[in-house]
């Protein structure tokens, strides 16, 4: 009997300390923090991130780069995590043509470290942004722009330049853009509105829904898995006109003027008004709705 109730606090005992093992952040501290990062004659923007919500806004005319930062940390005493805040470290790197900030942290089982920045730069700038986990929102930007991150949903607006935007887990919105954008995500959506432009997008799990008006010199490319796709554009959009898929259907707006047409229950091809342009869709399981933009 005697070793049985030792047996039970033991185990007792390894279950407690296990909870707190598994669940050891449940309280938080943060520092904000503010920098001015003086540009000469420096043209491009680089932050590499871990953990962390990203905003970047281009402002014109502005000679510095205004970067705020809120550095939090997750342990199970808050007397820890203030504890554990010089643990993250940033890094700031210039060069004649370039400016980079990094984060960097220690991997920890008892400790959860988080940076978020809230950045302003001016909007002439090439910019190139690399997260694993965390959001990202880029606006009003006129040169080109990278983006990536692992974990989180990526938003652009109001960008001119040619855009390259990649995310694992996570949807895509693009709104009020020009350029060359090209947009891929593997389990998310895409939401691309009001985009003048070439485009080409994927996704394997998500849907996809694109408002675009395409010129002469430029082409479309969508594909995606597992989603429904939908193309809305002007009725006066001029290409040769593809769309394939496996299992599904293709919908089409009767307003379209079609020309050497092709078609079936999963393919259609045809001449769109003069042709030019080159437009693409395929998907594997779903349905493609070709729209007018106006509808």
């Amino acid at each position: 009997m005697k070793k049985l109730v030792t047996l039970i606090i033991f185990i007792m005992f390894i279950s407690c300390d296990s909870t707190i093992v598994n669940n050891p952040r449940n309280e938080q501290h943060e520092e904000e923090l503010t920098y001015t990062l003086d540009i000469a004659n420096q043209t491009e923007f680089s932050l590499n991130n871990i953990n962390g919500n990203i905003t970047i806004i281009g402002e014109y005319g502005i000679d510095s780069i205004i970067v705020n930062v809120k550095k939090i940390v997750y342990a199970n005493t808050t007397e820890m995590a203030i504890q554990h805040m010089v643990d993250i470290e940033l890094n700031f790197l210039n060069t004649d043509s370039h400016i980079e900030v990094s984060t960097d942290f220690p991997d920890s089982n008892e400790l959860n470290y988080q940076v978020d920045f809230d950045i302003i730069i001016p909007d002439h700038f090439l910019t190139e942004v690399s997260n694993i986990n965390g959001n990202i929102d880029v606006s009003h930007l006129l040169a080109n722009i990278q983006i990536q991150t692992v974990n989180g949903n990526i938003l652009i607006q109001n960008t001119t330049g040619n855009a390259g935007i990649s995310t694992i887990n996570g949807n895509i919105t693009s709104s009020t853009n020009e350029g060359t954008l090209n947009a891929s995500t593997i389990n998310g959506n895409v939401i691309i509105d009001d985009f003048i432009g070439s485009l080409i997008c994927d996704t394997e799990n998500g849907s996809i829904n694109v408002l675009m008006d395409l010129e002469t010199q430029d082409n479309c490319q969508i594909s995606a898995i597992n989603g429904n796709v939908t193309l809305a554009l002007p009725l006066n959009t001029s290409a040769e006109v593809r769309l394939e898929v496996v299992i599904g259907s293709i919908n089409r707006y009767d307003g379209f003027n079609f020309s050497e047409t092709q078609s079936s229950q999963n393919f259609f091809s045809g001449i769109l008004n003069d042709g030019g342009s080159e437009i693409a869709v395929s998907i594997v399981n779903g349905t493609i709705q070709l729209n007018d933009n106006d509808q």
